[in-house]
């Protein structure tokens, strides 16, 4: 008798795809009209079960419509380690769809990729055959441009997500191992018209009291390239320890006038206002003022340090500035628009900063082996204060501590 071998069919075995993961980031705001937004999509393959991909690319979708149609982001340029890359771009037709140009299904046909008729799907080719499991992430670096004619304050979504267009294996065999699609992250641009802020020149945030340390405040209004505020205030109250030195400088705008400032000397509360009206502000402008800070604020009460202790009191200023806006948009009808901005510093009885410079450079530019370097303590203490066997300690690592005597 002869056996004859018994053959059972095995179930079918799929081998596991890798996880073709793309983080995006770039900055949360964005001017109006600002050209060459800079975004990264950082592309891995963090796949647990150790698994590759074939043919790894990565996905961007832009929302060139933006909110009226012709208002969003468009693409200028991509990088990816010092080259440039040129992608595919498809536009979305009228129902909103896009063929990939790289991912197909089962059926070999290209996947439709959903979106907004108009935007734009861009699709990088990465110059690998695979991507490992573990394989360090590489960075794609990508230019894009904001419309000048952007939705002030009205957020546009950019999608981003990785694939292989092989899948899990070298073969161009897509009835059994398609291409491979990873998840979408979304990053959201906001279109800003411009901003206001306010510094100061105060030596590490520590300003000592009395006449003899006249510190000065900057304001600025910074609008986006192209853009134009009009009937702009810029308005600053004065705190009431603040000893207002006067003649503020201003810079930039046109029509600049001075509605109200405090008269020059202690700040007293109802008359602590500085008040810069301008016709119109294009580019930047900036007004400047100086003043110091008293031993005791002009409507009496406690020192504004305590005098037992000396201890550094925090101070804050808020700025504001309002005015109105005409989009270079047609459609866009004209908004009232305001911005602020608080700068915060400390109040102290005695300060210190440490500085250097090189002095002998021996070798290449910078510091560098055998260069001689000076360093160099400035040291504030209040008129209002005095300090006996005050002592410094200067450790190595350039920093300085301040020992009060008694």
């Amino acid at each position: 008798m002869t056996v004859r071998p018994v053959f059972e069919p095995l179930e079918d075995r799929i081998v596991l795809d890798g996880d073709p993961t793309v983080m995006i980031t770039g900055p949360a705001q964005v001017d109006i009209g600002q050209q060459d937004v800079p975004l990264t999509l950082t592309f891995s393959n963090p796949d647990a079960e150790g698994d590759p991909g074939f043919a790894p690319y990565v996905d961007l979708i832009l929302p060139d419509t933006g909110i009226d149609g012709d208002d969003g982001i468009t693409f200028d340029s991509a990088t990816f380690l010092g080259t440039t890359l040129t992608p595919t771009i498809v536009v979305f037709d009228a129902a909103g769809e896009a063929e990939h140009p790289l991912a197909v299904d089962t059926n070999g046909d290209p996947i439709i990729v959903s979106g907004n008729p108009g935007d734009s799907l861009v699709v990088f080719d990465l110059p690998y055959g695979s991507f490992t499991a573990g394989q360090p992430a590489v960075d794609i670096e990508v230019l894009v441009d904001i419309s000048p004619d952007a939705d002030l304050n009205a957020g546009l979504a950019i999608s981003a997500n990785g694939g292989f267009a092989l899948g899990c294996d070298e073969l161009d065999n897509p009835s059994t191992d398609p291409s491979t699609l990873g998840a979408s992250e979304t990053l959201t641009l906001t279109p800003q018209l411009f901003t206001v802020s306010k510094i100061n020149d105060i030596p590490e945030e520590e300003a000592a009291t009395g006449p003899n340390f006249i510190y000065r405040h900057t304001l600025t209004v910074d609008v986006a390239d192209g853009q134009t505020l009009d009937d702009f205030t810029l308005t600053d109250t004065l705190p009431t320890n603040y000893v207002y030195v006067g003649s503020p400088v201003i810079n930039g705008g046109t029509g600049a006038t001075i509605v109200s400032e405090p008269p020059i000397g202690p700040v007293v509360a109802g008359d602590d206002t500085l008040e810069v009206f301008f016709d119109s502000i294009t580019g930047t402008a900036t007004v400047t003022f100086a003043f110091w800070i008293a031993d005791v604020g002009s409507g009496g009460g406690p020192n504004v340090i305590d005098p037992a202790t000396g201890d550094d009191v925090p101070e804050s200023n808020t700025v504001n500035g309002t005015g109105s806006w005409t989009p270079t948009d047609a459609d866009d009808a004209t908004l009232a628009v305001s911005d602020s901005a608080t700068d915060t510093f400390n109040v102290v009885s005695l300060a210190i900063q440490k500085s250097q410079a090189i002095i002998d450079d021996q070798n290449v530019a910078g510091l560098s082996p055998d260069d001689t370097v000076e360093f160099t303590l400035e040291i504030q203490v209040s008129d209002y204060f005095t300090y006996d066997g005050l002592g410094l300690l200067d450790r190595q690592g350039h920093h300085v501590e301040r020992v009060r005597g008694a």
